[in-house]
């Protein structure tokens, strides 16, 4: 892009509000957000980035893709968050120390919401220019701009999209393919699902590298899928675990009986898993320390004497964890050290089936008829 002269400016911010889940990159914001960085870049301005949201950190990537100098505002609640928060920007984003600074932002609370609301206050006042390519209508940032119209540059702008993409969605029963019925109790199960950000296995930079170029959601379920068997390793995860114990998860349940158990959990905002996983044989899955999980009543504290917490699981007060049927691994699972015959995939539809075949040596179910 040929250099434009411009006045004496140094910093650059570029706005975005809150966006819809799962967007991609043909979507107009993140389009015209690439625009904004590169403009930014010709007239060789600092740009202001931050951490914590998909939009700030969106900024942080695109900066740093374009070797731009970038300013990193950090939310933090003392200098030993920030110092926390300096090494995982670097590691995060591959950054160039040479072309990156750190800017703390500490409240006088620990609210780091408050935090957050404090650094755009900051940005929108250090910058020399300020570049809204989304903003809500009547919301914060808006807000934030009054009295600071004479360095507002509408250029890159876009209309506020209030949609949002369903992720909420049910597999019917009436799709099932009957001929899976024989591999019910041949395998324990492993199901995954899409994440609303980066694969806790990859660097946040590599998240957005993928995002900018998609045309569909990169970090969907099938794409999960298609992650790990890549890895070779389904990475364990202390999430809901007890003690934060890391560890995988499977069920032993058909696929008949798991289907109406995936489900949307607006608390989390995602399915609670989704019709991609990875089948181990029983007796393979025994072999490399694949245990029943252990239920207990809370209300009567009857944790199984001798059980480590790992394998334990409260029955649940309002729903039936029971009905998961579930199993554990502690620690990740290497799929090298399982022999290619014990394992097998499970998809939701044959033209995803088709992909996964020609991509890995297993055997590979659709589950449903598309």
């Amino acid at each position: 892009m040929e250099k434009q002269t411009t006045r004496n400016l140094h910093k650059a911010a570029i706005l975005l509000s809150r966006q819809s889940l799962r967007s991609c990159g043909d979507t107009a914001w993140i389009e015209k957000s690439v625009e904004a960085v590169e403009w930014a870049v010709c007239q060789n301005l600092t740009v202001c980035g931050s951490m914590g949201m998909i939009t700030w950190e969106l900024i942080t990537a695109l900066s740093i893709m374009s070797d731009c100098r970038c300013l990193i505002y950090v939310p933090s609640i003392d200098k030993e968050d920030f110092s926390r928060s300096c090494t995982w920007l670097a590691k995060q984003f591959e950054l160039n120390e040479e072309r990156c600074e750190y800017h703390s932002v500490n409240g006088l609370c620990v609210d780091k919401a408050e935090i957050n609301k404090l650094r755009d206050e900051q940005i929108i006042c250090d910058a020399d220019i300020i570049l809204p390519v989304s903003i809500r209508p009547s919301g914060r940032l808006e807000k934030l701009l009054e009295g600071h119209a004479e360095k507002i540059d509408r250029r890159f702008q876009v209309d506020y999209d209030e949609s949002s993409k369903r992720i909420a969605y049910r597999v019917d029963p009436s799709t099932l393919h009957n001929d899976l019925e024989e591999l019910n109790q041949r395998y324990l199960i492993h199901w995954t699902r899409a994440t609303n950000d980066a694969w806790p296995s990859e660097n946040k930079i590599d998240f957005y590298r993928d995002l900018i170029e998609s045309d569909a959601w990169p970090r969907s379920a099938f794409e999960t899928l298609r992650r790990i068997m890549s890895d070779r390793i389904i990475h364990a995860s202390d999430r809901h675990m007890p003690q934060k114990e890391k560890t995988v998860s499977f069920t032993a349940l058909s696929i008949k009986e798991v289907i109406p158990l995936m489900r949307y959990r607006a608390r989390y905002r995602q399915m609670s898993f989704e019709p991609y996983g990875i089948g181990i044989e029983r007796e393979e899955a025994k072999r490399i320390g694949i245990k029943p999980v252990e239920y207990y009543n809370a209300e009567k504290n009857s944790k199984p004497p001798g059980i480590p917490a790992w394998l334990t699981q409260s029955e649940g007060m309002k729903g039936d964890w029971k009905a998961e049927d579930e199993y554990r691994c502690r620690g990740s699972i290497n799929l090298d050290d399982i022999s290619a015959d014990k394992i097998c995939l499970f998809c939701r539809f044959e033209s995803e089936a088709q992909i996964l075949r020609e991509q890995f040596d297993y055997n590979v179910y659709a589950i449903c008829r598309e």
